[in-house]
């Protein structure tokens, strides 16, 4: 996995890529501090932004390798930056440093996490660097972050430190639990000068792990600099890697970049109905809304238990898989064919999708003249609107998807 996200300092740039699709996936990004549950590969922070470097980090649903691409043509993002630990690494979290870049360059960049690529809605990504700056004596501050035991280093997890309305600055938590800052290092939103701060002001520290554990913390900057300031991480779940297997209409043989699509998943515990809550989310035990990478399944993760799962695209009819008994080595979990056809997201191919297909016919997704709903004509993800999508839409005309 709406069109917002939480990144500090970037904004979109219009273009066309249709080798990736974003969609409904944008709508559940990283926040301070993370939901628990949530998918978050999809959204992410930009922090230590500087004169020849940013950081680039967020939580993902599963272990899974991350890196950042990057460049200073949005048409070209040939230059790749691995996670701070090493291109090896694969972990719930993810912080990745580009170093070496020019000041007052404006760079391009996209989100590869577990393999799948997150884009601004088919355009990469932008930020631009600052200038270069005086030296300034170093401002650090540090501690220790550990778990709900309060003995075990939450090695992996990632600080966030803010004073007032500032930008962001991040640190990894390392093997032994501690973690470091230079608040001196912190800048202006478009990195032009130096926040300014004094040692009255307050830092505010949060961390989160990927299991949705976090702590938050709120001192002035002089104790925190005269001393450490230790983090208890509490509320983490212990989460499961659950794999469910989608087959999708009118594609070719996956894998197959067009089998990438926006989907939501919706997780109960078994035997909940469906109700207007559920839907909203605001029922469920999680909500994903993620993408499908190229083979057509989807990654989450849960605690162990007994669900119910319900997945809808953004142009099918919902499935739904029942009492799933999730524990250690669970295999891929059947979800069956997404039917196409449901242009209007009401959960049923009706005469209502086939106006909107027909208002949409011949038209190509990226034509500026197209209709606004162009785009969720294409059934097939050939990036047009023809007679094979309409005739997918024929052929499930009348049907309705599970509740």
């Amino acid at each position: 996995m709406s069109g917002s996200d939480a990144t500090t300092g970037t904004t979109g740039r219009k273009g066309q890529r249709l080798t990736t699709l974003v969609g409904l996936a944008l709508s559940l990004l990283l926040m301070l501090p993370a939901s628990p549950g949530l998918a978050a590969g999809t959204g992410h922070n930009v922090s230590n932004l500087r004169d020849r470097g940013f950081t680039i980090s967020w939580t993902s649903q599963v272990v899974e390798p991350g890196q950042v691409n990057y460049g200073t043509s949005p048409d070209s993002l040939s230059d790749v930056a691995f996670d701070d630990r090493g291109q090896t690494v694969r972990d719930y979290t993810h912080h990745v440093t580009m170093t070496g870049l020019n000041p007052d360059t404006t760079y391009y960049y996209e989100v590869v996490s577990g393999g799948v690529t997150y884009d601004d809605a088919g355009s990469p990504y932008e930020v631009t660097t600052g200038p270069g700056l005086d030296f300034a004596w170093p401002e650090m501050i540090s501690g220790r972050a550990s778990l709900a035991d309060g003995a075990t280093p939450a090695e992996g997890a990632i600080v966030y430190a803010r004073i007032g309305s500032s930008p962001l600055l991040s640190a990894l938590v390392g093997g032994s639990g501690v973690w470091a800052l230079d608040l001196a290092q912190l800048r202006t939103a478009d990195a032009q000068a130096c926040y300014e701060h004094s040692g009255t002001d307050d830092v505010t520290l949060d961390a989160q792990d990927g299991t949705g554990a976090a702590a938050s913390e709120t001192v002035a900057i002089a104790t925190a600099t005269a001393g450490t300031v230790d983090m208890i991480l509490t509320a983490g779940v212990t989460r499961l890697r659950v794999t469910l297997q989608a087959a999708l209409e009118g594609r070719p043989a996956p894998p197959d970049d067009r089998w990438v699509v926006p989907v939501t998943v919706w997780v109960h515990d078994a035997g909940s109905p469906w109700t207007g809550e559920a839907a909203g989310a605001n029922g469920a035990i999680a909500c994903y809304e993620v993408l499908t990478r190229s083979d057509g399944t989807i990654a989450i993760a849960l605690a162990p238990g007994t669900y119910d799962i319900r997945v809808k695209g953004r142009t099918t009819l919902m499935n739904l898989v029942e009492s799933i008994v999730v524990t250690e080595g669970l295999a891929p979990v059947d979800i069956g064919t997404l039917v196409e056809g449901d242009i209007d997201g009401d959960n049923t191919v009706s005469a209502l999708d086939r106006s909107a297909m027909v208002a949409c016919f011949g038209y190509a997704v990226d034509d500026p003249s197209a209709p606004a709903n162009t785009a969720s004509c294409d059934l097939n993800s050939d990036g047009y609107v023809t007679a094979l999508d309409y005739s997918a839409l024929i052929m499930n005309l009348g049907r309705t998807g599970a509740e």
